[in-house]
């Protein structure tokens, strides 16, 4: 005789299964998603061409505000003086535009 615990909880499924689980999940078609001239999820987006720094230019950074190049290290990364602090900057940066 099965108790009113097992009754309620009953699966129907082996006693050695856990009844949370599924044997297999199965996900979407493999078919190509349509892409849409409009979506911001481009692939074959272009992305901007790089900035430019030299020693003296004047940026501005969006948390340190405005400030003076003082130091370039090839195309990746600038050294800027914002007054209170010289500041490494890696780039491409988004927070960073030169004016």
């Amino acid at each position: 005789m099965m108790s009113r615990v097992d009754i309620l909880f009953d699966t129907g499924l082996p006693k050695d299964r856990d009844a949370r689980h599924t044997d297999a999940m199965t996900s979407r078609t493999s078919a190509a998603r349509p892409v849409f001239p409009s979506s911001p999820f481009q692939t074959n987006a272009t992305a901007p061409p790089l900035e430019k720094f030299a020693v003296d230019d004047m940026v501005t950074h969006d948390r340190h505000g405005v400030g003076r190049v003082v130091g370039v290290r090839g195309d990746n990364e600038v050294h800027v003086d914002f007054g209170s602090a010289v500041r490494r900057i890696s780039l491409p940066n988004p927070k960073v535009t030169r004016l």
